[in-house]
């Protein structure tokens, strides 16, 4: 077994492919899905060599996780909040219409 590089990256990686709900694979799927023209195995390999910490997180999978994250978090919060705002009821919009 081969001493981790980056193991501090590799847990960040971990922990943040599992809020996302992905799986290795998952992800490969996901990545090729929105663009990577790499082979499948080539990318799940690479993808299981950051997660060990073999290899650094790349920057471009820095960006990548964040933007998902964010990009995550943003639709929760705009969930929360249509659910605090019903829509109004057909009296309320005939009213404001006055």
């Amino acid at each position: 077994m081969v001493e981790p590089f980056d193991s501090a990256g590799a847990a960040m990686f971990r922990t943040t492919l599992a809020e996302l709900g992905f799986t290795i694979g998952g992800f490969a799927k996901f990545m090729i899905r929105n663009g990577d023209c790499r082979p499948a195995s080539n990318i799940k390999r690479r993808l299981r060599r950051m997660a060990t910490g073999e290899v650094h997180v790349s920057g471009e999978m820095h960006v990548i996780l964040g933007m998902l994250r964010n990009g995550r978090a943003r639709a929760v919060r705009r969930d929360a909040e249509m659910q605090e705002c019903p829509p109004p009821t057909n009296e309320e919009a005939c009213r404001d219409m006055d």
